[in-house]
């Protein structure tokens, strides 16, 4: 195949990878655009704002791995980040943190839409060229999903997430066809990564990927890379532990069966092939739409390559039908037709809606756009590429165009959070824990609360402790106006243990006994489950570093 472009032209790759840099900036300018204390009004509104505050909180006050929220529901707290992906604001929290939170949302979210780009492009340029690369990246950043998960849904963690597949995607597909030590260190830590940033998308990208891992296997005839590819994967689920473990272990003591019951039960959300050549219709709660150029394409290339099956590489015949098996994988399971598959497969069902396939299928349909197969691209050729990238470009104006922007509060510090609004991160009240009240009749309480014969003054809630001091003249208990939770928390009298228990509506209970006096100390640390999922990520790494090292492809 002869490529018309300067494939190997710096000026070209630089030309490529500005391209890339100006469709991310194109695609994140809802964010990047905004002033402070102001958002887009999208499925998720500010929570990812708020979310960032406590992320950071928790770090600049040493908790490296957060998982308690103690500013969340009016300083009630909750175990959040125990169980909500924290890769994305691990993400945000490198930006520096005089940046207002909104900007370093933007800035990431146009961070991974690079990745995603140049994941795409560097997958595909390889095998199709220059110009397969850029459409197949671009493609993928103009796609009719990109923009609903951006300004509709505002699900920025799952977006992430689905930018990192094209990156997998090439490390897997380098790795089995030369078995060279970069694509293995990307499987293994990209597959953390995906577990991290999204454990849907994970889901279903893992499935996605050992399935085409088999397929490469059969195709390429070498057990070693494909039992070493598995193995990457593996270790890369493995160094997550520390965010699953706890989530799987601990997932009793939270309200967790919320989000899939009634409305987000999986069985309200399939949505049939036949959906997705629909018109692009805004005002409903979620386009089921690929847009009118995505199939044209896809149907194109897939002739194109059935035509010159003969002069076409072993390379590129891998990554189309890649492209095709993931998108009919992706159809096959949003769609009511898999209906027996998510009644009886538990662990499909924590995906909560059959349409997070679009993630994947997104993925695959733009690596499937750019395969284009040419024996010698001609000018016309690039011309119909650019006008097809100028429509797309111009189609997205209408995607990725911003809601009318609605105000927030904005807080220096997260204790602010607590004392002037009641933000609940959960739409199902699904992180609360199990058995504490999620709603209150009127405001929560704010101070302890006391039987009688009990004296307490002095109330303070820091990041992560609690504190007061409390007389007692006679056996009674004390209410403090936080949750409740059995793990991560202890509670210490003048410096001696005593028990916690839950009270009224799931917040923290101390009985003391006649005479009990002195400063009360009530104080969050890693939890257990946490501990150890941080063991077995460390044993994971060590052992995915031995194998990088000793690796021969």
């Amino acid at each position: 195949m002869h490529d018309p472009l300067p494939t190997s032209s710096r000026k070209f790759v630089l030309l490529a990878i500005l391209w890339g840099v100006g469709l991310s900036l194109w695609v994140s300018r809802g964010f990047l655009l905004l002033p402070e204390g102001q958002i887009h009004a999208n499925h998720e509104a500010e929570t990812y704002v708020y979310r960032l505050v406590e992320f950071r909180e928790c770090l600049a006050r040493g908790q490296w791995s957060p998982q308690w929220c103690p500013d969340f529901r009016g300083g009630l707290g909750g175990p959040y980040f125990s169980y909500y992906q924290p890769g994305f604001f691990y993400a945000a929290s490198v930006i520096p943190w005089g940046v207002s939170p909104i900007v370093a949302i933007g800035l990431t979210i146009g961070l991974f839409s690079l990745l995603g780009y140049c994941g795409t492009w560097q997958l595909l340029r390889s095998r199709f060229g220059q110009l397969g690369g850029v459409l197949g990246g671009s493609m993928l950043l103009l796609s009719v999903y990109t923009g609903t998960e951006l300004y509709i849904r505002g699900d920025l963690s799952q977006y992430a997430a689905m930018m990192t597949l094209p990156v997998l995607l090439w490390a897997l597909l380098g790795f089995m066809e030369h078995g060279r030590r970069p694509h293995a260190a990307v499987l293994a830590v990209g597959g953390a990564a995906l577990v991290c940033l999204h454990p849907c998308v994970a889901l279903v990208g893992y499935a996605a990927l050992g399935l085409a891992t088999l397929g490469l296997g059969w195709s390429t005839r070498d057990i070693r890379r494909t039992g070493g590819a598995i193995g990457l994967l593996g270790l890369g689920g493995g160094m997550a532990a520390f965010y699953w473990l706890p989530v799987a272990m601990e997932w009793n003591l939270v309200a967790g069966p919320r989000a899939f019951e009634g409305f987000y039960h999986y069985s309200n959300h399939f949505v049939e092939p036949h959906q997705l050549l629909g018109s692009y219709d805004r005002e409903t709660l979620i386009p089921f739409t690929v847009g009118p150029i995505v199939p044209v394409l896809l149907v194109i290339n897939t002739i194109v390559m059935l035509v010159r099956w003969n002069t076409s590489t072993p390379s590129q015949r891998r990554v189309l039908a890649c492209s095709l098996g993931m998108i009919g994988f992706g159809l096959l399971v949003m769609s009511s037709v898999s209906t027996p598959l998510w009644d009886h497969v538990s662990l499909l069902q924590r995906l909560q809606f059959p349409w997070r396939l679009f993630s994947l299928l997104t993925v695959a349909a733009a690596i499937g756009c750019g395969a284009v197969v040419a024996q010698r691209p001609s000018r016309p050729a690039i011309g119909i590429a650019v006008a097809l990238l100028g429509l797309m470009l111009f189609l997205s104006g209408d995607y990725t165009q911003p809601n009318a922007s609605r105000s927030y509060a904005k807080f220096d510090h997260a204790a602010q959070m607590a004392d002037a609004t009641y933000f609940a991160p959960d739409l199902a009240d699904e992180w609360v824990p199990r058995g504490a009240a999620a709603r209150w009749k009127s405001a929560p309480p704010s101070r302890p609360i006391m039987t009688v014969g009990m004296r307490a003054k002095g109330y303070h809630r820091d990041h992560d402790r609690l504190t007061c001091e409390v007389t007692a003249t006679e056996a009674a208990s004390l209410l403090l106006p936080h949750y409740y939770f059995p793990v991560g928390w202890t509670a210490r009298l003048a410096d001696r243990p005593i028990a916690l228990h839950a009270g009224t509506g799931g917040l923290m209970r101390i009985d003391l006994p006649a005479g009990a006096e002195g400063r009360l100390v009530v104080s969050f640390a890693m939890t257990p489950m946490r501990r150890y999922g941080w063991m077995i990520s460390a044993v994971c790494a060590v052992l995915a570093m031995v194998i990088l090292v000793r690796w021969r492809g």
